[in-house]
């Protein structure tokens, strides 16, 4: 957040952390470039697929399927649960038609 608050607006930002783009208010001064408009600006700047394959910090197994930039192709990987990003896909079908095609 930044720290005047004289103008309060709604914005998507790209959260390195997580990996993906979230909304947050945005309070007017003291901020920086990571402001967008809409989910899709953010995305189309932080592409999905080029994300490397993540399984978070939670110990569930749930199969999952990632897009492999270096192998150009997508791939199973195992997904803990929680946190990881974007590039995750509950099927191969899914990841395929967004990230090969």
């Amino acid at each position: 957040m930044s720290s005047c608050w004289s103008f309060q607006r709604l914005f998507i930002g790209y959260n390195v952390e997580l990996g993906e783009c979230e909304e947050f208010v945005y309070g007017g001064c003291n901020g920086n470039d990571n402001r967008f408009w809409s989910l899709e600006d953010c995305q189309r700047l932080y592409p999905r697929c080029t994300l490397p394959l993540e399984t978070g910090r939670c110990l569930a197994y749930f199969p999952r399927f990632g897009y492999n930039i270096e192998k150009r192709q997508c791939e199973e990987f195992i997904y803990g649960g929680c946190l990881g990003n974007r590039n995750r896909f509950t099927t191969l079908d899914d990841c395929q038609r967004t990230c090969e095609e």
